[in-house]
């Protein structure tokens, strides 16, 4: 698991899986360098919690494959 201080979020969308059928959100990310990153949030129950140019702090799951590496979403808070 890794911890993510102060990124804002540039953009969200939601999308639906082609293996399982369910929905999820794509979150996209800056840090304070403007490099960004799309992360999968699992549970779309948050989007509502997500707003363009707010900054958060959020706990990663990192997966790393031959083919891909994915970054999902374990829990997010809004950075005050």
């Amino acid at each position: 698991m890794l911890n993510v201080t102060n990124l804002e979020v540039r953009g969200i969308e939601e999308k639906l899986s082609g293996k399982t059928g369910k929905p999820y959100l794509i979150v996209r990310v800056e840090d304070n360098h403007g490099a960004w990153v799309n992360l999968i949030d699992r549970d779309i129950s948050r989007k509502t919690l997500y707003e363009k140019g707010h900054f958060y702090n959020f706990a990663l799951d990192l997966v790393i494959r031959m083919k891909y590496t994915s970054v999902s979403i374990i829990d997010v808070t809004l950075n005050e």
